[in-house]
C-alpha cells in the first residue's frame, strides 16, 4: 500500500483482506469492485482510484480539524486530506450547510459555444419576417442586420429544430435504356476499349 494513502484508502484497503469480508488471502489487493456495497471508491479517467467522501464524513473532517489544538495545515497531513480539498470544502459548507457539501455533477452548467435561447428565438422570429431566404441567406442577412454572427451551419440547425426546414423534394431519375449522346468519334470513346 502507498504511504501517502490517505486514512480512509488505508482503512478500507485493511477492510478487504479482513475474514468478515470474505477475504480468500492475504494478498493486498490492487483494484476496487465497482459493485462492492461498502467501497466509496470511484475510479478517476486514466488514473488510480480515489476515495469519495460522503457529506457527513467531509462535515466530521471539517469539525475534526476546527477541534484540533494543532494547525489547520498538521492536522490536515495526519489525516491525508489535500489542504486545497479541505479548504473547497469548507468554503462550501461556510456558504451552504450541509447540502453544499454532497458531491456535485462535473458537468457545466453551460456549453462555451453554445448559442444562447433568446438569440435562437431571435433568429426564428427573423426567419418568420424573411420566409424567401435560404438558410445562407438569412444567416448572411442575420449577421449585417442583428450584429450578431451566426453561420449558415448553426442557422440551419436551429429552424431544422423549430421544425421550420421541410425534407427536400427529390427528384426521381430513371434509367435509360441507352445513351441519348451517343459517341461517333473514336475520341469520344475514351478508355472504353481497354
Amino acid at each position: 500500500m502507498p504511504p501517502q494513502s490517505n486514512e480512509a484508502v488505508r482503512e478500507y484497503l485493511n477492510a478487504l483482506d479482513d475474514a468478515a469480508f470474505g477475504a480468500a488471502s492475504k494478498v493486498e489487493p490492487k483494484f476496487t469492485s465497482h459493485s462492492d456495497p461498502c467501497s466509496q471508491w470511484t475510479a478517476a479517467r486514466k488514473g488510480p482510484a480515489f476515495f469519495a467522501y460522503p457529506a457527513s464524513e467531509k462535515l466530521a473532517i471539517i469539525r475534526t480539524v476546527e477541534g484540533s489544538h494543532l494547525p489547520a495545515k498538521r492536522t490536515l497531513d495526519m489525516l491525508g486530506i489535500p489542504r486545497t480539498t479541505f479548504y473547497r470544502w469548507y468554503d462550501r459548507y461556510v456558504e451552504g450547510g450541509l447540502d453544499a457539501l454532497a458531491d456535485r455533477s462535473p458537468r457545466p452548467k453551460s456549453v462555451w459555444n453554445r448559442i444562447p435561447q433568446d438569440k435562437r428565438d431571435d433568429l426564428i422570429e427573423f426567419a418568420f419576417e424573411h420566409e424567401a431566404l435560404t438558410t445562407r441567406e438569412l444567416a448572411v442577412k442575420y449577421t449585417d442586420e442583428k450584429r450578431n454572427f451566426v453561420s449558415e451551419s448553426s442557422a440551419y440547425r436551429i429552424l431544422k429544430a423549430a421544425d421550420l426546414i421541410a425534407a427536400p423534394d427529390y427528384v426521381v431519375i430513371k434509367a435509360a435504356d441507352e445513351f441519348t449522346d451517343k459517341t461517333t468519334a473514336i475520341n469520344e470513346m475514351l478508355l472504353s476499349g481497354m
